[in-house]
């Protein structure tokens, strides 16, 4: 959901991102594993890299999750969300990976469109990109049993936060899928 200060900025910005998501995309991506090479050790794909889907890929979510905000800014695109987190979850991203993101992701933004980024541009939209699941603002109930299915990555975390918010350990049943994170400290 879009707040009152942020839809009018959002509104203002997107065509003018639109227009150049796709020198954004790559840009973003050069600078970040420029300053951040160990992301592309399993958690991009790097022939997607290479041909450019990846930044297809990402052009076409950022245009596609701003659009669906400014069309129903009182609505979260669940559907678009769900699909971008499990796909996130599935490669076991943390918490500061979505911040280095932003952090070039806004770089990208202001380096190709310039003075066009005003500071209320760079801040409503770096807020309007940014997240991961966060339970600190979720009212935990005191007699629930939590039940979580992912990698480890996103397993460690959200019992973390679950922990932290008071849910005693013995209250927390997990199951782990994804990467064969044993069978890669054999390779």
């Amino acid at each position: 959901m879009l707040s009152d200060t942020s839809l009018p900025v959002i509104q203002a910005t997107l065509p003018v991102v639109g227009e150049h998501i796709e020198e954004i995309a790559k840009r973003f991506y050069k600078h970040m594993f420029e300053a951040q090479p160990d992301l592309l050790d399993g958690l991009f794909n790097r022939g997607n890299q290479t041909d450019g889907r990846q930044q297809q890929a990402l052009a076409g979510s950022i245009a596609a999750f701003a659009g669906l905000l400014v069309e129903n800014p009182d609505q979260v695109p669940d559907h678009l969300l769900s699909r971008v987190a499990h796909k996130h979850v599935s490669l076991g991203l943390s918490p500061d990976q979505y911040q280095i993101v932003h952090d070039h992701l806004m770089w990208a933004i202001v380096d190709v469109l310039g003075d066009a980024v005003t500071p209320e541009a760079g801040g409503e939209s770096g807020s309007a990109f940014t997240g991961f699941m966060d339970v600190s603002d979720v009212e935990l109930p005191d007699d629930a049993e939590y039940y979580l299915c992912g990698p480890l990555p996103f397993l460690k975390s959200v019992r973390s936060a679950l922990i932290a918010g008071g849910v005693p350990a013995k209250d927390i049943q997990y199951e782990v899928f994804g990467p064969d994170l044993w069978l890669a400290d054999f390779q």
